[in-house]
């Protein structure tokens, strides 16, 4: 049985355990606690993860595709607020084609004109996500080699490619946004480097099962043991 340190998750090399007292100390972060509450703990935690894997099913929306070459996950963006930001976006570009045609055709002064481009580029952006969110797809690409992610076929910022060699853990965190128009809960997907840092893997998934999802598919794949990191969620 392996254990790790409650405060920053290192492994416990046995020589750092007194078995007599059930105390330990972590030579990562110089923590000292008791074996007895992380023997617990790690019970807890593993029947904690079967029932998360067992009530993680596969979201409709994600496609698996496994082979001898390697594991491929397909994520449509696809969801039913894309059909209200349709409606949204044709409203406010509605309004600001209307806006121009005053301003351009009824000889309206400059300021007219200048004065919406920030709501253009927002309109803008708005249509291209909403346009992206009923066409794209997410896909990830695990081999022996390296891990990728690509959106297509819209262009998306996020893509990336990363050895295999370095991923420590994968864990899902929850982002909580609180704005003017009130807060909104998000998840991410990170990998954890060997040797320290971190690298975002996924973001702005709004349903923590397709996060939980691919995090627990990739593990498996690479047979990363799953255990816990500060922070994440669940």
């Amino acid at each position: 049985m392996n254990v790790f340190c409650p405060q920053c998750g290192a492994k416990i090399p046995a020589d750092d355990m007194n078995l007599s007292t059930m105390a330990a100390k972590c030579r990562a972060c110089q923590a000292l606690f008791s074996l007895g509450g992380v023997f617990e703990e790690s019970d807890e935690r593993a029947r904690h993860d079967r029932r998360v894997d067992k009530n993680v099913p596969q979201p409709k929306s994600i496609r698996v595709d496994e082979s001898g070459s390697g594991l491929r996950i397909i994520r449509r963006w696809y969801s039913p607020l894309y059909f209200f930001m349709v409606f949204f976006c044709i409203a406010w570009d509605g309004f600001l084609v209307f806006w121009y045609y005053i301003a351009l055709t009824k000889d309206a002064p400059w300021i007219m004109s200048v004065f919406p481009v920030l709501h253009v580029a927002v309109g803008v952006g708005l249509t291209y996500w909403t346009i992206a969110g009923f066409v794209n797809r997410t896909e990830i690409v695990v081999d022996s080699r390296e891990l990728s992610v690509a959106h297509r076929p819209m262009p998306w910022f996020g893509a990336l490619r990363m050895p295999v060699e370095q991923i420590d853990q994968l864990y899902c965190k929850q982002k909580i946004s609180r704005g003017e128009n009130g807060t909104s809960v998000s998840y991410e997907l990170f990998a954890s480097k060997k040797g320290g840092g971190k690298r975002k893997i996924l973001s702005g998934l709004m349903d923590s099962d397709h996060a939980l999802f691919v995090e627990r598919r990739v593990e498996s794949y690479l047979g990363i043991r799953d255990r816990r990191v500060a922070g994440e969620f669940g």
